[in-house]
């Protein structure tokens, strides 16, 4: 803090001088004190108030996590995302600040660039670990624009080994699960091409609205067709007054949910009939009823339950 010396008014000081006798002597000179520079940062916490402080973000945690093995969790924050490369730029200097700071660095470092938009949905990416500048460029630029803000990246263990596996958060201006259904094509194309990420997902819901209303959760890569075929899939539901609907597709198998009337116990048969005719492997459509007090409540459903 800048400490200012303030000098009393000329009236008031000639009015202070003629109330005292010739020998007091004049007072002692003033003197400004010379400002002080902040302390350089000691450990964490106070490495995150002096990122916030030079307004490199609005927003900054960093912490050491126990586990196997140890963690860094570096969180950075804006008011409103910076361009990509901006917010790359701003995480290298901290890295850099930290490898300074600590003796002994975490092996891992988990990450996450984040909006602090109130109002919005998720915005920004985390990541599990470092993919390194190239992986979390891809991944920052994936995100910069609509359908999908959001994404996280982990390593996942599947049988086969680790992979690098991204979750994609996105939302489309429609009305309805058919509008959401049209936008297949634009949405997993999406990160699609990121180098180093074997698994991708999308979570696709309506922009302003729960995910209960509408929801595809599309947990395999882009198939020729598939936007022709979930098209289809919405117009049966939305025709059929259902309404709630999920869909899940994980390549060889699709799945869909919702809610639907007793007049319409039809309606899964004639779904699940059309999907395997596609060519998709399994299927399964259930319809609760709409006015459903229980999970046992169905409108209809194919195959049969066992």
């Amino acid at each position: 803090m800048r400490i200012r010396a303030f000098v009393l008014p000329l009236a008031l000081g000639v009015g202070l001088l003629a109330g005292c006798s010739g020998t007091s002597e004049p007072p002692a000179p003033t003197t400004t004190p010379t400002p002080t520079e902040a302390a350089e940062p000691t450990n964490l916490e106070e490495l995150a108030q002096a990122v916030m402080a030079e307004g490199l973000v609005d927003i900054a945690a960093f912490a050491e996590l126990a586990g196997t093995p140890d963690a860094l969790s570096l969180s950075l924050m804006w008011n409103e995302l910076p361009a990509p490369d901006d917010q790359l730029a701003a995480l290298s200097e901290v890295e850099a600040r930290i490898d300074d700071l600590l003796e002994f660095r975490p092996e891992m470092t988990q990450i996450g660039l984040l909006s602090l938009a109130e109002g919005t949905k998720f915005a920004g990416i985390t990541t599990a670990y470092d993919p390194g500048d190239e992986v979390l460029l891809a991944l920052l630029e994936a995100t910069a624009d609509a359908p999908c803000t959001g994404a996280a990246l982990d390593r996942l263990d599947r049988g086969d080994g680790p992979r690098a596996h991204a979750e994609f958060e996105c939302s489309v201006e429609a009305d309805d699960i058919v509008g959401l259904a049209s936008a297949y094509d634009d949405v997993t194309a999406v990160g699609v091409d990121i180098d180093g990420v074997d698994d991708i997902r999308w979570n696709v819901s309506l922009a302003g609205r729960p995910t209960t209303d509408a929801l595809l959760r599309l947990q395999a890569r882009p198939s020729e067709g598939r936007q022709e075929l979930f098209v289809d899939m919405a117009t049966m539901a939305a025709d059929g007054d259902a309404d709630e609907i999920t869909i899940i597709d994980s390549g060889s198998s699709i799945t869909v949910s919702g809610f639907a009337d007793a007049e319409q116990s039809e309606l899964c048969g004639t779904m699940y009939d059309h999907i395997l005719a596609s060519g998709v492997e399994r299927a399964r459509v259930t319809m609760q009823l709409h006015e459903s007090t229980s999970d046992e409540d169905w409108a209809c459903w194919a195959p049969p339950l066992s």
